[in-house]
Formats: structure tokens, C-alpha cells, sequence
């Protein structure tokens, strides 16, 4: 890496450091929000009982850091600032992983800016990592295993995304796509021997719940009786179309920003397609994970498609040069984009703590 690069890379690293404890600031002392409540109580409830991990909404990977987390800590730190430590440095390793893998292709340009996009993407760039959930650390894990991929570093990958399989089940469309255009683009033993440290973690806390359960369904017939099966009088699309009938004017402007994530994911899912870009497969990859999720889940748990589809800076700044607008040589028009995305991280951390929790 060149000492331009060095030097780029860490003033949008501690940039996106600044970002993200203004947020945590911001949440904690000023809206006074409990970061200890919901999801992020059940996992810590979870790491305590690590020894039976096997909860049926939420793979055990994250409980499991923490429960190793506070082990080596010999359990001097608090819940909050173990969970807040880790998922600050998974954010922070995942940015500079988002740069890495844009500027495996020479684009210094383009991996600056995708850096940055990523760590204040609209509403949830850092939101979801100053709250402590395990979104950070998975995401962390999926692009850590994509990275080794670009490298040809088989088991490795298989590895990370393996791990990445275990602490978020939003990672599974992900992987899943990415495994199928791996294997076609590199047919032979040597891309198949990733499978096995891939597979090897969930099939292993798979089958370790099934006997525990006494069924091989635990793990998905909770997600799809709660977060899958349509709440609302449509069969279909209830995440959509289901949370615009039900939830009145919130529900209409969560349905526009899910509708122009979906729009977003269907344009460069196409233009990836039609791309001869190194990571045009990959990037086509990411973007029907995302659409995936925005067709499949339902109005109780649409939101899940915003919150990854951050992933898609990766082929926008991949498999859309030609489309780039001209933000990116205007230095006045990128730092007023700048500001009203991270303007946008704190308007949606109060929606978080006045609105959504209150």
C-alpha cells in the first residue's frame, strides 16, 4: 500500500471512528437510551448460557464471542462495553476491508469513497454498530471471507464465511450466493475444499440442536412462522406492501426507503450481470442477497434489508464507473453528501430511542 493510500485509508477510518462515538455519545448520554434491552440483552442472556447454544431465533456465534469475551476479561467488563468494544472494532475492520476490496482493482478513487459510503450508508451506516447487535460482526466475517476469495485463499474464506454463517442468519442468502458463483467460476477440488470449514460450524450446531430439540427444523421454524410468514391480509410482498397498509405514515416512508433499497439492488444486480469487472459476479451476488431479503421477510421484519443492503456499496462502486455522478470529483458536493448521511445517522439513532423503543 502506498503512502497515499496509508494516508487516505486512515483519515476515512478515523472519520468514520469520530462518526460513530458522536452516535454512541449521542444515544447514550443525550437520548439516555438502553442499550440493553431487546435483541441486545437476549444475546448477552444467550452468552451466559453458552453452554446450551442453541436459541431458536439467533444462531450462537455472537453469544459465543461474548461468552469468550468475558472469559478473557475474567469478567471485569460490563456487558455494554464488551458488546460496544466488539462490534466498534468489527465496524471499523469492516470499512477498511470495503476499501481493501475496491482497491484490489487500482480504483483509489473508488475505494476512498465506497469506504466512506459504507460507514455512514442512509440511516444505518453505524447505527446498528453503536447499537450493539450482531449485524457488525457478521458483516465483518463476510467481507473478511470475500477478501480471502479475491486472494484465492480457499480455506480461509470457507472459514470466515463459515463463522459469518453462525452469528446472523441475514448472512445465509449471502454466503448462499456467494458460494454458487464461486464454485461457478472456479469449477475443480480447489474452490470445492472451502465447503468444508464453511459448512462444518452451522452443521455442526445444527445437528448438536437437533438432538437437543428432537427436531432438524429448530433452527429455521422459528424465522419462518415469525419473520418470513405474512402478517397481513397479502400472501405476499407483506414486508412491503403489508407495512405501508398497517403502519400508517411511518410505515409509508419505511416502505419507500425498503422499495428504493430493493430498486437499487435490482439496477446493480443488472448492471453486474452485463459487467466484466473482477467483481461483477460477487457484486451480482450481493445485490439479490439484498432483494431477497426485501421480497422474503415480512412487515415485522422488513427493516433487516436496509440494514445489510450497506453491503451494496461493494458493487455500486465495482460495476457502476460508468454511472458514477459527478459527486465524486466535486469536493463541495461529496462533503455536503457526507454531512446529510451522517446528519442521517443521528436522525435515525432518535427515531431508535424516542420513537421505535419509546
Amino acid at each position: 500500500m502506498s503512502d497515499t493510500a496509508r494516508h487516505n485509508s486512515r483519515s476515512i477510518l478515523s472519520f468514520l471512528g469520530l462518526v460513530y462515538l458522536s452516535n454512541l455519545i449521542y444515544l447514550g448520554l443525550v437520548l439516555r437510551f438502553n442499550f440493553l434491552r431487546s435483541d441486545v440483552l437476549g444475546y448477552w442472556n444467550d452468552s451466559l448460557d453458552w453452554m446450551h447454544p442453541f436459541n431458536p431465533y439467533h444462531v450462537a456465534g455472537y453469544p459465543l464471542v461474548l461468552a469468550l469475551g468475558r472469559g478473557l476479561s475474567f469478567e471485569n467488563l460490563s456487558p455494554l462495553v464488551l458488546m460496544i468494544g466488539i462490534s466498534f472494532a468489527a465496524f471499523l475492520v469492516s470499512a477498511l476491508l470495503v476499501y481493501k476490496l475496491i482497491r484490489e482493482d487500482g480504483d483509489e478513487a473508488g475505494a476512498v469513497a465506497g469506504m466512506a459510503l459504507f460507514g455512514v450508508w442512509p440511516f444505518i451506516g453505524v447505527v446498528y454498530s453503536v447499537y450493539p447487535v450482531s449485524d457488525s460482526l457478521a458483516v465483518m466475517l463476510f467481507l473478511g471471507g470475500l477478501y480471502a476469495l479475491r486472494r484465492s485463499r480457499f480455506l480461509f474464506a470457507g472459514a470466515l464465511l463459515g463463522m459469518a454463517l453462525i452469528v446472523h442468519k441475514a448472512m445465509w442468502p449471502f454466503v448462499g450466493t456467494l458460494i454458487a458463483v464461486q464454485l461457478f467460476r472456479v469449477p475443480g477440488l480447489r474452490s470445492w475444499r472451502f465447503l468444508v470449514p464453511l459448512v462444518l460450524p452451522l452443521g455442526t450446531l445444527w445437528l448438536l440442536g437437533s438432538l437437543y430439540y428432537g427436531s432438524a427444523w429448530w433452527i429455521v421454524a422459528s424465522n419462518v412462522r415469525v419473520e418470513v410468514v405474512a402478517k397481513g391480509a397479502l400472501p405476499f410482498l407483506d414486508g412491503i406492501v403489508g407495512t405501508a397498509l398497517a403502519e400508517g405514515m411511518k410505515g409509508i416512508v419505511k416502505t419507500g426507503i425498503v422499495v428504493a433499497i430493493a430498486s437499487l439492488a435490482t439496477v446493480v444486480m443488472l448492471i453486474c450481470l452485463r459487467s466484466s469487472t473482477p467483481g461483477a459476479r460477487p457484486g451480482a451476488a450481493i445485490a439479490l442477497s439484498v432483494l431477497l431479503l426485501a421480497v422474503i421477510l415480512n412487515r415485522w421484519e422488513i427493516w433487516a434489508a436496509v440494514r445489510f443492503s450497506k453491503l451494496l456499496v461493494l458493487p455500486c462502486i465495482w460495476c457502476m464507473r460508468d454511472f458514477r455522478p459527478r459527486i465524486f470529483a466535486d469536493e463541495r458536493l461529496w462533503a455536503g453528501t457526507l454531512t446529510a448521511l451522517v446528519a442521517s445517522q443521528f436522525v435515525y439513532a432518535w427515531y431508535i430511542a424516542r420513537v421505535f423503543y419509546a
